[in-house]
């Protein structure tokens, strides 16, 4: 008689499984698309993190983020973080500058992910057609997207004889 077959996965969601949540495991689901939405001109970002609102996680963080066509996150740079980002929908192109100075531009489309190390300057625009979304993790649970350094604060609070010696 020959081995019995497996059951097809398709057919474990059918199951009754124990919650996973108790005094013992804490739960692991977290609805990062209901969180509050930070609205910015060309997208909108909901962001979860330990101190607020997923304490479960000690070391990630994360960002559900939309931009639509020709919307620019602009040049940035995270200190205190690595970044992963997921694409769900839509497409966006990102530049990358390492500490190096070379540079990297690149189109994501939908199941493409991308990775940062901490201190790689990066952009990210929305390219069209329709919106793109993704999710961004970060490898430190108190990470903020709103707490990064852009591009125009580092302008905005360097002296401009300095920017003088260095744009000119």
């Amino acid at each position: 008689m020959p081995p019995e077959r497996p059951r097809p996965c398709s057919r474990l969601s059918a199951l009754r499984l124990p919650k996973l949540d108790g005094p013992e495991l804490p739960s692991f689901r977290f609805p990062l698309g209901a969180q509050p939405t930070y609205q910015f001109d060309g997208g909108t970002a909901k962001e979860a993190d330990r101190r607020a609102v997923l304490p479960v996680s000690e070391k990630l963080a994360g960002v559900y983020m939309t931009l639509e066509p020709g919307a620019l996150r602009e040049l940035h740079w995270h200190a205190n973080a690595a970044e992963w980002a997921y694409v769900i929908a839509g497409r966006c192109r990102v530049t990358t500058i390492d500490p190096n100075n070379q540079c990297e531009i690149v189109d994501f489309g939908p199941g493409d992910v991308w990775y940062f190390p901490r201190g790689h300057d990066h952009s990210i625009q929305g390219i069209g057609p329709g919106t793109c979304t993704f999710v961004l993790v970060f490898d430190n649970g108190y990470f903020s997207e709103f707490g990064t350094f852009s591009i125009s604060d580092w302008l905005g609070h360097t002296p401009p004889d300095m920017l003088a010696k260095n744009l000119a």
